[in-house]
């Protein structure tokens, strides 16, 4: 096939794209399986991190809190309506803490072992939810004491801090819930790069 230059000119005959080379360029990307040492790699990364991340929302729970408190009285201790209201204050600190981590390392762990596949999203829920209960337990233990235990040693008119706890105990859920969204948001955000990608390489 020949055409025609702006000058007049004949120009050089196209020639055709070689058969192997065109159906190589029309070929998307696949990204290759993982290994069984990937798995395992993906596992173990997977565990530790939301172990590490569960102590650390613990502790930023019992410093972050600020549970309600009792005033000491020669009869006991009281709770005021005011302190009262403020009894879920500890659940709003917990699944705040909760959405950030879940849904930050989550994304990490999509974008870093996306291709491990459906494998992914049942470690994140599970590593999530063990994480979940470190970071409850450890919250509570390094909070405020029992209060019956503290008021031994109180004088009259102190201030008694409630023990640190999650009184809704289905916050615990957000962990899972907020690991998986991470995850899924960040595989699809990548698959569709890697679509985008491949489109323009046609």
């Amino acid at each position: 096939m020949h055409t025609i230059e702006p000058g007049g000119q004949p120009a050089a005959p196209a020639e055709p794209l070689p058969w192997a080379y065109a159906q190589q360029m029309a070929t998307p990307v696949v990204e290759p399986r993982a290994s069984r040492a990937d798995l395992a790699r993906c596992a173990v990364v997977t565990l530790a991190l939301f172990a590490v991340l569960g102590c650390l929302a613990g502790w930023l729970w019992s410093v972050w809190a600020d549970p309600p408190q009792f005033v000491v009285t020669r009869n006991g201790a009281v709770m005021g309506a005011i302190e009262a209201g403020r009894s879920f204050g500890p659940d709003v600190v917990f699944s705040a803490i909760t959405v950030v981590a879940g849904l930050t390392l989550g994304s990490l762990l999509g974008w870093r072992y996306g291709r491990v596949g459906w494998l992914l999203p049942v470690l994140a829920a599970v590593a999530a939810g063990i994480a979940a209960i470190i970071a409850w337990r450890l919250g509570i233990a390094l909070g405020p004491p029992d209060p019956a235990t503290a008021l031994q040693d109180a004088s009259t008119g102190d201030l008694v801090p409630e023990r640190l706890d999650v009184h809704a105990r289905g916050l615990l859920l957000l962990w899972p819930v907020a690991a998986l969204v991470g995850v899924i948001a960040s595989i699809s955000a990548n698959s569709g790069q890697m679509a985008s990608r491949s489109g323009h390489s046609l």
